[in-house]
């Protein structure tokens, strides 16, 4: 893990990837709440609840009752002073699972498998300078198809993430060919650089080739109301809308 200076002044970078996926029981989960936290850092790319950039840790195999590997995230708050580079004891750690945000909770789901903290007003605009989050749910259930996959987008906030989702991503909801498929896995692995955001679909059914997979790209960047989406297979194939 590498830590940098952070001079609250400034602008934060675009985005950084900071999933670390844990696989572990439930009892090590148990945290107190986080405490109100003060304003989001807006040079601190990764400040999700204010007060200095934060670290997230994925437990897609959590269990909830009645519900295994349903999934959960832990937030260690406040990891880093302002101008140091020596990282911290976290002020606060919070735990949070799909049901936080009002979503079901799914078993199976694995809820964090995959995370990405991108600035703030990146994909959503909301002026508080706090960081946002791209979380998959590899698992979670599309419609009738179990395992196909999704990835939300929290939005970061003062004091915690918000209690709703910013955003939820799957291959229905983006109106990709051939639509949602069981076990596919979108959202197994997620990463942004700028606008645009790779999404990785490992277990995808191409043509008759069984778990052949596909990267899901979805480009913020072009001129225009609506993303540009497109699939990347093996051997360079691309289908997309």
């Amino acid at each position: 893990m590498t830590f940098h200076p952070f001079s609250r002044r400034g602008r934060r970078s675009a985005g950084l990837a900071l999933t670390v996926t844990v696989v572990v029981g439930a009892s090590l989960l148990s945290a107190p709440a986080a405490l109100a936290a003060p304003a989001c850092w807006d040079d601190a790319p990764t400040d999700l609840d204010g007060g200095g950039p934060d670290v997230v840790v994925g437990f897609p195999s959590y269990d909830m009752p009645g519900a295994l590997d349903a999934g959960a995230i832990v937030v260690f708050s406040n990891v880093g002073a302002a101008n140091s580079s020596t990282p911290r004891a976290p002020t606060a750690r919070r735990v949070y699972t799909a049901d936080s945000f009002g979503l079901p909770v799914q078993g199976g789901a694995r809820f964090g498998s995959a995370l990405f903290a991108v600035s703030d007003d990146a994909f959503r605009e909301d002026d508080d300078d706090c960081a946002d989050l791209f979380v998959g749910a590899p698992g979670t259930t599309v419609g009738s198809l179990t395992g196909a996959g999704r990835v939300y987008l929290l939005g970061g906030g003062e004091g915690g993430l918000r209690s709703t989702v910013g955003d939820a991503l799957d291959a229905v909801s983006l109106s990709m060919p051939g639509g949602a498929q069981t076990d596919a896995a979108f959202g197994a692995a997620v990463s942004v650089s700028g606008g645009v955001i790779a999404i990785g679909e490992p277990r995808r059914d191409v043509g008759s080739a069984v778990d052949a997979g596909r990267v899901v790209r979805v480009d913020h960047q072009v001129v225009g109301p609506d993303p540009v989406i497109s699939a990347i297979t093996q051997g360079g194939g691309a289908e997309g809308r």
